[in-house]
């Protein structure tokens, strides 16, 4: 039987199925877990890797995407900013990918040849500057045109917020709020 990963074709199963391994392997990692702290309610994650091996998949996946983005953005001479899937229509779908790559730097998985915290930035950067927008503000799933589709909830904002509460930047966290609320 193929493994699971070898079907993932595009940036949305990627994403989506590192924030699957998240909420059910490490759920102290994903960013559907509360903390419930009345001081600190904006805690980040553990920034040791657990010794279980549970985050090994997501870094594997997350590892494969950043790579090619580097090999893509090499090959085709792009130009920053870029997301994790450079030339991918939509907008939305590769800031899916956002959350494992902000682990992956975060736990310090970068190396001489994978630097997430550059992609995580260069991901954060296309978003606020090269995506358009509705009129009311929220950014568009798609590049080419305006186009807001509901799964973008599930795509952006869960990255803008993950990145607010590792940066402490309460612009990305209300960020990520307005955009649900525009959605």
């Amino acid at each position: 039987m193929a493994d699971a990963d070898d079907a993932l074709v595009y940036s949305w199963e990627f994403g989506t199925r590192e924030q699957a391994l998240l909420e059910l392997s490490t759920p102290s990692y994903s960013v559907l877990t509360v903390n419930n702290s009345a001081s600190s309610p904006l805690v980040p994650p553990p920034s040791t890797v657990p010794s279980d091996g549970s985050l090994d998949t997501v870094f594997d996946i997350i590892a494969t995407v950043v790579s090619n983005r580097s090999q893509t953005i090499s090959a085709q001479n792009l130009s920053a900013p870029q997301p994790f899937f450079p030339d991918d229509g939509a907008a939305a779908d590769p800031a899916s990918n956002g959350v494992a790559a902000l682990i992956a730097n975060f736990t310090g998985q970068s190396n001489s040849s994978i630097d997430f915290g550059s992609a995580c930035q260069s991901q954060l950067d296309f978003l606020l500057t090269k995506v358009p927008r509705a009129e009311n503000g929220a950014l568009s799933h798609r590049v080419s045109q305006v186009q807001l589709w509901s799964d973008f909830v599930y795509m952006v904002p869960p990255f803008l917020a993950y990145y607010g509460v590792l940066t402490e930047n309460t612009t990305l966290l209300g960020m990520a709020y307005d955009q649900i609320a525009d959605y």
